[in-house]
């Protein structure tokens, strides 16, 4: 069953369109050859059986049909030109118009208007006049070009004085003042006080700064090969210190310990570290240079 709407194919007896859910007409099936129809059709579209008998079928009435083949066929009336009236006369009876040959060679007076203006130029428009001499230069007046640029000159200040002097005025800055003193990177910058870590000698309670400047931190005695930063020979019982003995090497996170090879060790709370080890140190930590727990020290990080 075909939708009238919208052309959907339906199944037989369904009430409305299951695309566009419009309502279908009421189907019969036809008496003669059982083909659904529509219940309001007067002949079966597949045989052509009468469905409606006793219904009269419509029929347009002939003389209308006819009245309106005619009207359709019907053109209205053209209207009829002349086209002896609309054919202009021939160029032969045209009559002749006497014109002046002064009229015809002469630009007309807008021509003769504008050629006046360009012939005479605006006088504000020339900056300066210049006068064409003959070639002999007998003729010449006396002028010198000193006389000439003067008067150029002239010219060109009388008509600057006209404009108003505001209108150009730029302000220049003074210039700045010369610095005499050596420029200082640190003097404004705001710095950071980086807490120093430090040493504490155990028997004599000596504080010992360590150098943030330095990422390595020599401790030992006097020497050729690698000078101490911190010297140990100072400290009592500093016999049992080597020359070279260990370093405190600043990371990223801290103090490491670090011995190089010492004679006697090196020792962090009574805990002896290997040559080339290296240990963190936290604050509270006892650093002892050589064995007998002589030389030591208390490391606090700042």
């Amino acid at each position: 069953m075909l939708c009238t709407q919208c052309g959907h194919s339906n199944p037989d007896g369904a009430s409305h369109c299951a695309s566009c859910a419009a309502p279908l007409p009421a189907m019969s099936p036809c008496p003669s050859c059982q083909e659904f129809v529509s219940t309001d059709a007067y002949f079966c579209a597949h045989c052509g059986t009468p469905l409606q008998s006793g219904e009269p079928i419509p029929v347009a009435p002939k003389a209308a049909s006819q009245a309106d083949a005619s009207a359709v066929g019907q053109v209205p009336p053209t209207e009829v030109v002349n086209l002896t009236e609309a054919i202009p006369a021939p160029m032969s009876e045209i009559p002749a118009i006497d014109m002046p040959i002064s009229a015809i060679s002469q630009p007309p007076d807008l021509l003769a208007d504008d050629d006046s203006e360009l012939k005479s130029p605006p006088e504000e428009q020339s900056v300066a006049e210049f006068t064409i001499f003959p070639e002999d230069s007998s003729a010449i007046p006396p002028k010198s070009d000193v006389n000439i640029a003067a008067s150029s000159t002239a010219g060109l200040t009388s008509e600057s004085e006209t404009v108003p002097p505001s209108a150009f005025d730029v302000f220049t800055p003074p210039p700045a003042p010369l610095n005499t003193q050596p420029a200082n990177p640190r003097a404004g910058a705001t710095q950071i006080q980086q807490p120093m870590a430090y040493l504490v000698h155990v028997r004599s309670d000596t504080k010992l700064l360590l150098p943030l400047h330095l990422d390595i931190v020599h401790l030992g005695k006097p020497n050729e090969r690698v000078p101490p930063d911190i010297d140990m020979s100072g400290f009592p019982d500093s016999d049992v210190v080597s020359r070279v003995h260990a370093d405190l090497r600043l990371e990223a996170d801290g103090y490491y310990l670090q011995d190089l090879g010492s004679a006697n060790g090196t020792y962090v709370n009574n805990q002896a570290l290997r040559t080339g080890d290296r240990y963190r140190l936290r604050t509270g930590d006892r650093v002892s240079l050589g064995k007998e727990d002589k030389v030591s020290f208390i490391f606090n990080a700042g």
